[in-house]
């Protein structure tokens, strides 16, 4: 898949509390955080480290059901999490 490609989606989920890193069944290694953005609002971020591949990364603004996910083809392993922000840095300036 060359670039990366950009999905929206909706998903009904609480907001995670707690930055934290777990193995999924996959054993691919994930990472999530919560921060406050420059308006105030709070985004729950996640990176998934995918072997041999890239990272699939999302964010999603506290109280909505949109999660922006992309698949990004062309990563170093493990991604920082400045990375996976700059990823969304216009999605997330959109009121």
């Amino acid at each position: 898949m060359p670039g990366l490609a950009i999905k929206l989606r909706e998903v009904r989920q609480e907001p995670a509390r707690n930055t934290k890193t777990a193995q999924t069944k996959t054993n691919m290694p994930t990472e999530e955080w919560i921060k406050t953005i420059e308006d105030g609002r709070l985004v729950k971020f996640t990176n998934q480290t995918l072997p041999g591949f890239g990272a699939f990364v999302t964010a999603q603004i506290e109280k909505s059901e949109i999660v922006y996910s992309i698949v990004v083809d062309d990563a170093k392993n493990p991604l920082g999490r400045h990375e996976v922000e700059n990823r969304f840095k216009a999605e997330l300036s959109k009121r």
